[in-house]
């Protein structure tokens, strides 16, 4: 016996280890089954709150998604709840930028929701309103929340349409000044508002000093990383100087030059 099991115990182990497996699968796949079939115990949303947009809020996530549900609730087996629809669902709301949703192993339903991001506000030649989001996404304007972000207004002629991309030169000009503005926590902190004029001009109306600054047109972030850079130094050499409210306009519009008109 001793000599039958030393010439054949390597095919009894590889038995052994092939049946493990497929107990170990059967087990796998009833759990598998048997957690579809629990019913949802509960849904739990995590939104950002990035700069403190408050676009969305988690009752109204828990709305968008239950409304795809059979009966506009969650009370259903884990296997019913079609979680890739569901994301797709929340990512068309023109607020919501991402998300992800899973189950986790008690059943509970988690939501994670990333919003859009605004730049800046826009009010167009037809007094139409938007936000222009990090994306280059047009926004429509919340009646329940608003962005502290700068306005800019004046002949700013687009395609008419309050979402979808950016299409026209001066709203992506628009576009570039804000992310430009965004990223830099000096001209944060000074800029908020923004006026086109009828020959596309783009002037800003600082927050500190009794001045407007006329940059001219922009079309590329050279020019306006360029023009910031000589406003900078002409307030650290200039204004620092004779003060603040000495000029009524400071026009960076011609190339590396500073044409100030005083009061």
């Amino acid at each position: 016996m001793r000599k039958w099991f030393q010439k054949y115990n390597h095919v009894f182990f590889a038995f052994a280890w092939f049946m493990t497996g497929i107990l170990f699968m059967l087990a796998i796949g009833a759990s598998s089954s048997m957690q579809e079939s629990r019913l949802c115990s509960g849904v739990e949303v995590l939104i950002d709150r990035e700069a403190g947009n408050r676009f969305v809020d988690e009752e109204d996530v828990e709305k968008l998604m239950a409304a795809e549900l059979p009966n506009d609730n969650f009370d259903l087996p884990i296997k019913f709840i079609p979680l890739k629809e569901l994301e797709d669902t929340l990512e068309r709301n023109p607020y919501i930028e991402n998300a992800e949703l899973y189950i986790d192993i008690n059943g509970k339903l988690w939501a994670e929701v990333w919003q859009k991001y605004p730049l800046i506000r826009v009010i167009n030649s037809e007094n139409n309103a938007y936000y222009i989001s990090r994306e280059g996404e047009k926004m429509p304007i919340s009646l329940d929340f608003t962005a502290r972000v700068p306005v800019a207004s004046g002949s700013i002629y687009d395609n008419g349409s309050l979402e979808g991309m950016i299409y026209a030169p001066i709203t992506r000009s628009l576009y570039l000044l804000a992310d430009y503005i965004d990223r830099n926590p000096f001209w944060k902190s000074q800029v908020e508002q923004i006026y086109v004029e009828d020959n596309g001009d783009i002037s800003i109306i600082p927050k500190i000093g009794e001045h407007e600054i006329v940059f001219g047109r922009l079309e590329t972030m050279k020019d306006i990383e360029m023009k910031f850079d000589l406003l900078m130094a002409f307030y650290k050499n200039g204004l620092s100087s004779v003060g603040w409210n000495v000029y009524k306009e400071i026009n960076l519009k011609y190339k590396n030059q500073i044409v100030c008109t005083k009061k």
